[in-house]
This record gives structure tokens, sequence and C-alpha cells, in this order.
């Protein structure tokens, strides 16, 4: 699987890029209540990783999203506040990123320069189930939780890295499912990082 980052130079320039914490960020109520949960949980995993307000993020609210714009630009966006967004991979706006991308994208995070970012659950959902049709619901955690950690990476600041780490561009079910070394000293080399710091992989 995919992970994408636009980065700031792909979309605007990034004076307005925010460079420290705390973020803050509203949640798109159409994740269901234990995908919300799985989030709260990953955004407890950096804070307590980085155990600082360089690597926390709070969430403000719960909003009914806006809608993915069919043809994608920044200024369709420039009133909207930073956001976790769920979207359907079959929604226009979606395709629109994707289909000049790649099709395997199941999520990806915006600075415009607010950060945004976006999951396509249904993919997720999809990468989860077996030949027969069936939901691997553990599967599905286990993914899910991937996506947010390594996309919840990216609003912390930190771009891609090998591929053993979480924040690889690429991404399996061998990816880390917690925030390992690698990732944590490179958020330390770049934030501040608290005397608590440390990776939450067993």
């Amino acid at each position: 699987m995919l992970f994408k980052k636009l980065s700031c130079l792909a979309l605007i320039a990034c004076s307005g890029c925010s460079t420290s914490g705390p973020y803050f960020l509203d949640l798109d109520i159409s994740f269901s209540p234990k995908e919300r949960d799985m989030i709260y949980e990953v955004i407890e995993d950096w804070k307590e990783a980085t155990d600082s307000p360089d690597g926390e993020i709070i969430i403000e609210d719960l909003i009914v999203a806006p809608e993915l714009p069919e043809e994608f630009s920044t200024e369709t966006w420039d009133s909207y506040s930073n956001f976790i967004l769920n979207v359907d991979s079959t929604s226009p706006g979606a395709w629109d990123i994707r289909n000049n991308e790649q099709a395997s994208y199941v999520g990806w995070t915006e600075y415009l320069p607010n950060k945004r970012m976006i999951i396509l659950t249904d993919l997720v959902e999809e990468r989860a189930t077996t030949d027969d049709g069936v939901l691997d619901k553990k599967k599905f955690r286990s993914f899910f939780k991937k996506v947010i950690r390594h996309e919840m990476g990216h609003i912390v600041n930190l771009s891609h890295e090998e591929d053993s780490t979480i924040m690889a561009g690429v991404a399996d079910w061998e990816t880390p499912d917690c925030i390992d070394q690698k990732t944590l000293d490179e958020f330390c080399d770049e934030s501040l990082c608290g005397p608590n710091a440390h990776a939450t992989c067993d």
C-alpha cells in the first residue's frame, strides 16, 4: 500500500505551514465511533512517544466535513480549518487526485497551508477483506491505525523515511504498528522532545 504526502511545494509556498505543536484539528463525524476511538489512540501514542507539545495533536471539534472538491485546487479549500477527513474513494475529488498519482493510495496529508489529513476508509476496509468478502476486523484495526499513525507523522512535520519505519512511503502488514525509534529520532532532530520521550514499540 502507498501512503501519500503532498508537500507544500507541490501545492503552495509553505510560508504559512506550522512548524511546532500542538496541532489543532477538527475530526470528520462520518468516521464511525470505533474509528474515532482508534484515531484518539494514535494521537495518544504520538503524545506519549514525543513527550512534547511539538508532538501533540488536539481534536477541537467533530464536524460535518466539506465535500472534496471535484476539481482539486487550493482556492476551494482556503476557508476550511485543519481537519481529518473521511472520504469515499469513488468520490470525484478523490479520484481527481489519485488518478494523477497512485490508485492504491489510502491516505494523504496536505499543506495549504493548513494541515488536512484525508483517509479513504473504504480502501482500508478493502485491504482487510478476505477473498471471501469477509472483513477481518483485527486486520482492519491494525491497518487503519498504521495509516493514521503515518499521516499523523506528516501532521507533526515528518517526511517519508526508510521502509522499516512507520513513515515509509510504501507500507505493508510488516510496517510497525507503533512509533519506532528511527521515526522518533527524526522527530527529535527537528522538534522539541521531552525528557521521557521513547519509542512505543515493544
